[in-house]
């Protein structure tokens, strides 16, 4: 019997060809991320500004507010950078 292995769209007969990551790819992650990262943070820093400000919170207001919308800030962050690296890393785009 002859062992064949499946692709990420499921056909037999080709061999998975493997994720790597070159300086270039890498750079592409990065700047990704980060671009994404910031629009991000600053309309989450808006949204704790314009909102503290409008309810007139004190400073432990504030900082609740900041972890309710820093929490959420750094997931985007982490699964931005998880969805940047497998779109750079997968081998149909090279």
């Amino acid at each position: 019997m002859v062992h064949q292995e499946l692709t990420a769209a499921g056909t037999s007969g080709q061999k998975r060809r493997r994720r790597r990551a070159t300086p270039a790819q890498m750079l592409g992650i990065i700047a990704v991320t980060l671009f994404i990262s910031t629009e991000v943070a600053v309309a989450s820093a808006a949204a704790v500004w314009g909102i503290s400000g409008l309810l007139g919170l004190k400073r432990s207001g504030e900082i609740g507010l900041s972890v309710a919308f820093g929490v959420p800030t750094l997931f985007v962050t982490v699964r931005t950078a998880q969805l940047a690296t497998a779109a750079e890393t997968d081998p149909e785009n090279n």
